[in-house]
């Protein structure tokens, strides 16, 4: 089997899954050389997600975006979480003087 990966876009994929759905699982690897897994996966999430389930995972562009909120989120918690202890802090600071 080959190593090399091939960049497959949304309408090659769909191709093959319908060639598959059509012949056969065997027939669908010798004419386009994919492995069988990634054709049943492709597969799973057209019947999921319809064609479009191909676009969501492909915009590199929206994960980058997600991971950069997901960042900021964490900050900000982590910032949340130093300011509670603080205010914590100082409530059991002025417990004690009274």
């Amino acid at each position: 089997m080959s190593k090399h990966q091939k960049s497959w876009s949304v309408q090659e994929k769909h191709e093959v899954v319908e060639f598959y759905r059509q012949h056969s699982i065997s027939e669908a690897v010798r004419k386009y050389g994919v492995s069988n897994v990634s054709i049943y996966k492709w597969e799973k999430v057209i019947e999921e997600s319809g064609i479009s389930g191909f676009a969501e995972k492909a915009n590199p562009k929206s994960n980058s975006e997600f991971n950069k909120l997901k960042r900021e989120n964490d900050r900000l918690m982590r910032l949340v979480a130093e300011k509670e202890v603080i205010i914590s802090i100082q409530n059991d600071l002025l417990k004690k003087k009274r």
